[in-house]
């Protein structure tokens, strides 16, 4: 397939490096029209040594923005993200959240939002998926592995696109039920910057569990305040 032989042109090192940027352009361009069989199929096969990741450790700025845009279609399309994880596809993405190009930003957000997909750890018949195809234990590896700060780094900074998807992750990996997604230390300064930076259709939600974390202890009452969160969540109050 088209899939195959591009990402082969990844992969081989008899390309030349003008060879391999058609080829991880084209192979965005493919993917847009989704081919999931195709998809899975690669990944499961080239999994030990998946060319687009090394491009987009490796590559120039538009490289690595069409790497994540690949990888954005791997991710969605395949039914191996545990495959993808496991490869390693998270520390260079979110290198490339902190400092790739506007596009670089745009398709590392969107990876990581399409990785970190799903609403729960629990099956209905109580099986163990295992961890890295458990949403909120992804979520975990994603705050884990430092992508906090740039995806709150683009809520100030990015396209309106950006900013969207990286609220919307951050939404995920912070008002969770339970404790296995990220503590309250660490959620409380992301919380209030998605209050006072974030989109308004989530400025409710984001209360509501700055609120409930303020009811827990004295230390997150405090952390809220200083935080600067006091004045957005009264003029919400009124609203």
């Amino acid at each position: 397939s088209m899939i195959t032989h591009y990402l082969n042109v990844l992969r081989q090192d008899k390309f030349s490096v003008d060879e391999k940027r058609y080829a991880v352009i084209a192979l965005r361009k493919v993917l847009e029209v989704k081919h999931p069989v195709y998809c899975t199929e690669f990944v499961q096969t080239y999994a030990g040594h998946l060319p687009v990741i090394e491009l987009l450790c490796n590559g120039d700025a538009g490289g690595k923005a069409n790497a994540a845009a690949v990888l954005r279609s791997l991710i969605a399309l395949s039914s191996s993200k545990e495959t993808l994880v496991k490869a390693g596809v998270i520390p260079p993405l979110i290198a490339l959240l902190r400092d790739g190009d506007a596009d670089g930003k745009e398709q590392a957000v969107a990876a990581l939002c399409k990785l970190a997909e799903g609403s729960s750890d629990t099956r209905a018949d109580g099986a163990d998926d295992g961890f890295y195809t458990s949403p909120d234990r992804i979520r975990a590896a994603l705050a884990a592995a430092g992508s906090f700060k740039p995806l709150v780094d683009i809520l100030g900074d990015g396209n309106a696109a950006t900013k969207s998807s990286a609220a919307m992750l951050l939404m995920e990996m912070t008002i969770q039920q339970g404790s296995v997604v990220v503590s309250a230390f660490r959620a409380i300064p992301v919380l209030v910057a998605l209050l006072l930076n974030g989109e308004d259709m989530y400025k409710g939600k984001i209360a509501s569990r700055l609120k409930e974390l303020a009811g827990q202890s004295h230390d997150n009452a405090i952390a809220i305040v200083r935080g600067g969160a006091v004045p957005a969540l009264v003029a919400l109050s009124h609203d």
